[in-house]
């Protein structure tokens, strides 16, 4: 893998940019303005599991609220770092709910997880929704409850890109985002901690193999976070670059 972001050119124009969005978006509401469709009728919307105004919210909210710092995300629930090592599973922090302090490894032993904590992790650059509690509990609904999601995700920063839109409409209306090359910039980022099979789960939401997104490598110097040295830094990079407007 290149460890270099090209500069795609955008298939979309700008005179088809501002139609889209807001015709997308109309055609969801009025997917379901219906109310003699039935209830056994497939949902319009393309998704069993959501419905089609849920889908709209979902899109108009993108990329969702974060938390303000690093936290543990653990089968839907998000737990503040409070201290952070070089072992984000081991004796790094996170507060629980009563403002209580306890060892990572601790938590996961009572929460009965605790075979999870010595599984290898790959470092993700995240941007987007990735970040996010929300789309982590959608992204990962199947492990939730089952055999159990656990990610450090860890607040940093990086210099010399910027995160901007890419010309793609997802299914529930928002435009995604991608990194892309702006000298002297510096913006946030998270680091998604993600086991191999967590990463192959975000490989089919991205889109890969649709050639929605590519999994390349980054150049660890651009990048300031806490935490343990990876020995490769990933990140997701849209195929279709940045929106030019």
């Amino acid at each position: 893998m290149s460890n270099e972001i090209s500069t795609i050119k955008p298939l979309w124009s700008e005179t088809d940019i501002p139609m889209l969005r807001p015709f997308l978006i109309a055609i969801l509401i009025l997917s379901t303005s219906n109310s003699s469709v039935s209830a056994e009728r497939d949902n319009i919307c393309g998704d069993p599991h959501i419905s089609c105004p849920a889908l709209v919210y979902q899109g108009l909210t993108y990329p969702y609220p974060r938390e303000s710092g690093s936290f543990l995300f653990i089968d839907g629930a998000s737990y503040p770092y409070t201290k952070i090592t070089g072992d984000l599973l081991g004796d790094s922090e996170v507060r629980l709910p009563g403002d209580i302090t306890l060892k990572v490894s601790d938590l996961l032993e009572k929460l009965g997880l605790e075979e999870l904590k010595n599984q290898r992790l790959h470092a993700v650059v995240g941007y987007g929704s990735n970040p996010a509690p929300s789309q982590l509990s959608r992204k990962y609904a199947a492990d939730i409850g089952t055999r159990g999601i656990v990610m450090p995700v860890i607040k940093g920063s990086i210099e010399d890109y910027d995160v901007v839109w890419t010309p793609l409409f997802v299914q529930y209306g928002s435009m995604p985002s991608t990194l892309f090359p702006s000298p002297g910039t510096k913006t946030d980022i998270w680091i998604n901690w993600m086991t191999t099979d967590q990463r192959e789960r975000a490989d089919q939401t991205e889109r890969l193999s649709e050639n929605w997104y590519t999994r390349t490598t980054l150049s660890p110097e651009a990048v300031e976070f806490a935490g343990p040295n990876p020995d490769m830094l990933e990140v997701y990079i849209s195929c279709y670059g940045a929106l030019d407007l």
